[in-house]
């Protein structure tokens, strides 16, 4: 009886080999082939003097990290893999990648960390969790949890159907760099500000937090504008000589190592390094993306082109005036919010002069509302600031024009 094994690790020695087979039975023969470097290449032969199972037992199995793959051959199939290569050999699997990629994550202001260290730590010991809106990389001590792990592939998680495969080095990662979890929101405000949001009622609490988020993506998009950038019109195509930095407050003195102009947001949490050239943008960008300060990591992206927006003349405005309305309908709206929750978030941007919840039989919310302001040009204001990326109680409400 003669096998062959495949996907052995690169560095793996003939004594080695010898000792996870020899249990099967006397070996006869052994052939492991080199290369022109004289160093082993991925396969051997191993030959029994009896018949036995090593193939049901030993195949997919693991050897030092590397999945192995065992299979019986003739002398005609000895022959001709002898000299040459055999198929089915993974030569440019990556065998000390530990980290997979997940993907399609919920969508919250909540952090979710904990969470997914619950699930993927099923599989195995996990040395670091990278997460942002939509997306982490999780890293585990071995590369046998990692692929263990990527069974969880397009299983439920929060609700939603994740996606998980092996990180891929060559490939750059984007991160939502606009998004800001919880505790972005609450750093920016004061330790006395702080207590006092803390100590409220539940009730207030989560209109407070949505109070918050709204005004901190306000004061960024005003940021924005004021450098020239547009967040509503970004297209596919990138300016490979800007980079938008998430957490830029952590990095202390090392951005000064970077020759590049720096214009930092109101709150100090955004930045944008306008480089000279691309390779010096592009050096940067490796050096910081997903790079961990303390607890936090910071996160990059090149800057989306934007477009150009046509000037509206003012007579369409006119006429835009006349047949607009002065309501909004705003859905996803949680259960156990109430009209002067409602009422309070808008208020902080607009005018309004009432909110009314339809209601069920039994008097329970039917999970959206009306609200009227006292200005029809509001209208496109309270979408502009509230209207992308608003929570209330970790739901993400929808707000848009409401029909005559």
């Amino acid at each position: 009886m003669r096998i062959i094994i495949k996907n052995l690790p690169n560095k793996i020695t003939e004594l080695q080999i010898r000792s996870s087979f020899s249990k099967f039975g006397e070996i006869t023969s052994f052939l492991l082939p080199l290369n022109e470097k004289e160093k082993p290449k991925r396969f051997c032969f191993i030959g029994y003097s009896k018949p036995n199972n090593v193939v049901n037992l030993m195949n997919n199995s693991y050897i030092n990290n590397s999945k192995i793959s065992v299979e019986e051959i003739d002398n005609e199939k000895y022959k001709k893999y002898k000299n040459g290569e055999p198929d089915g050999i993974n030569i440019g699997s990556d065998m000390t990648n530990s980290r997979v990629y997940v993907t399609n994550l919920p969508n919250t202001s909540l952090d979710i960390k904990d969470e997914i260290y619950k699930l993927f730590k099923l599989y195995g010991g996990i040395t670091n969790i990278v997460n942002d809106s939509f997306a982490a990389i999780v890293t585990f001590d071995t590369h046998v949890s990692a692929l263990k792990s990527l069974e969880l592939n397009n299983c439920e998680f929060l609700g939603v159907l994740i996606k998980v495969r092996m990180y891929n080095n060559n490939i750059e990662k984007r991160f939502n760099t606009f998004f800001f979890d919880f505790k972005s929101i609450i750093n920016q405000y004061k330790s006395k500000d702080k207590e006092v949001l803390l100590n409220l009622k539940d009730s207030d609490l989560g209109t407070n937090i949505s109070l918050l988020e709204s005004h901190l993506i306000a004061k960024t998009k005003d940021f924005l504008v004021a450098n020239n950038i547009d967040s509503s019109c970004f297209t596919e195509r990138f300016d490979k000589k800007v980079l938008i930095v998430k957490n830029y407050d952590v990095m202390g003195s090392i951005s000064d190592s970077f020759d590049c102009r720096v214009s930092v947001s109101p709150f100090g949490s955004m930045a944008l390094l306008y480089f000279k050239d691309e390779e010096n943008a592009r050096k940067a960008y490796k050096s910081l993306n997903c790079r961990r300060f303390g607890d936090k990591a910071v996160y990059c992206d090149y800057l989306p082109i934007c477009i150009q927006k046509k000037k509206i003349l003012e007579e369409n405005v006119e006429i835009k005036q006349k047949n607009s309305v002065n309501k909004l309908i705003v859905k996803n709206v949680p259960f156990q919010a109430d009209k002067n929750e409602i009422k309070r978030l808008f208020s902080s941007i607009v005018s309004v002069v009432d909110v009314r919840m339809p209601v069920k039989g039994d008097k329970t919310s039917r999970g959206f509302a009306f609200v009227t302001l006292k200005n029809a040009n509001d209208v496109t204001k309270a979408i502009e600031y509230l209207g992308t990326n608003t929570h209330l109680y970790g739901r993400r409400l929808v707000i848009d024009k409401a029909n005559k």
